[in-house]
């Protein structure tokens, strides 16, 4: 891999779309003309994450008309996987329907759905939790999707690789400011020990976290996961743990009896049974073998693959901002990981 200064900066930074290609965008997801609509009425309002999203209100008569246009930060293939992904499971669950995909822009327009996502507050509102967990358990009971399938050791073997491929400038500066004793090809092994071997495949949403769950409770509770990048067939534990992580440094990990709830939840609507029917040893089994350690396993994946991934795209003054989070989050894990291993002994 080629030190940050020696790459390509360009393949990182995408024109970002401007108020006349977003208001183009919403007029062809809606099938409208330019004069169908009260243009000088018109809003726009947008946030940044990952990628750019913005909502787009047209005056259209005596009504407003709201879509949601995204604009994904890579291209090519990506691009195209997450948009079929993304038609595919909005015809199948209660999702924001795919209006458009616009590839040459990179954007995606969906119909604009009102709430808020998640906070970590919710984490302990149990009437919240229990129907996160119950929409989760509505995706995993999709099936005959055209989507990849994971494996543990598949991705246990692209955490070593990722860190491993990293420019000695930046390995050197991780393992100087991480805990001498924290060794990724070492944490690969000793975590492969307590993953599961083998399970049965779910529809697993991949990046099952507060900000990719939306919950409007205008007139009643209605909660849907959102983005779809990271879906394919893998084991239930994925979405549950990712869930249940924290990834701040002093922050405590939702108690046990709250993860167990929802836990409960999730099996009562996956096997269609009242929850008060869900065996309380099925729930602690699920809770130690399953959900902690994959928190563990979470954590290294999402330390070491978007790492990789950003200093492919990134320019030599990004660098220093990513490999800094990566260190935060190393910290992170090492801080948690001797609390996961007493709950996994419990």
């Amino acid at each position: 891999m080629e030190p940050p200064s020696k790459r390509n900066p360009t393949k990182r930074f995408i024109p970002v779309l401007v108020n006349r290609e977003i208001v183009e965008l919403a007029l062809e997801a809606l099938e409208l003309d330019v004069d169908d609509c009260d243009i000088a009425t018109t809003s726009i309002e947008g946030v940044r994450s990952g990628n750019y999203a913005w909502r787009c209100t047209l005056r259209i008569g005596k009504n407003d008309v709201a879509v949601l246009v995204k604009q994904i930060t890579y291209g090519g293939w990506r691009f195209k996987e997450l948009a079929i992904k993304s038609l595919l499971i909005s015809t199948r669950i209660n999702s924001p329907e795919i209006l458009l995909v616009c590839p040459n822009k990179r954007a995606i327009v969906s119909q604009y759905v009102p709430g808020r996502i998640l906070s970590d507050s919710d984490r302990s509102n149990e009437r919240v939790c229990s129907e996160v967990a119950r929409a989760l358990a509505r995706f995993h009971k999709l099936s005959g999707l055209p989507i990849p399938t994971a494996t543990c050791d598949l991705l246990l073997d692209q955490i070593a690789t990722c860190f491993n491929g990293l420019p000695e400038s930046v390995l050197k500066r991780i393992r100087s400011e991480t805990p001498s004793d924290f060794d990724i090809d070492a944490e690969v092994r000793w975590l492969t020990r307590f993953l599961p071997k083998s399970f049965h495949n779910v529809l697993c949403h991949g990046d099952y976290k507060l900000d990719n769950i939306l919950l409007n409770q205008s007139d009643h509770l209605y909660v849907t996961p959102i983005d779809f990048e990271h879906t394919r067939y893998w084991h239930r534990a994925v979405d549950l743990a990712k869930f249940h992580s924290c990834y701040e440094y002093g922050a405590s990990l939702p108690t046990k009896a709250i993860t167990c709830s929802f836990i409960r939840s999730y099996l009562a609507e996956f096997e269609d049974i009242p929850p008060n029917q869900v065996p309380e040893k099925l729930t602690d089994q699920i809770y130690t073998d399953e959900v902690m350690p994959f928190i563990l396993h979470n954590h290294l994946y999402w330390i070491m693959f978007p790492l990789s991934v950003r200093l492919n795209w990134s320019t030599e003054s990004d660098t220093d901002r990513f490999v800094s989070e990566a260190i935060d989050k190393i910290h992170v894990y090492t801080h948690i990981k001797p609390s996961i291993i007493n709950e996994m002994k419990a």
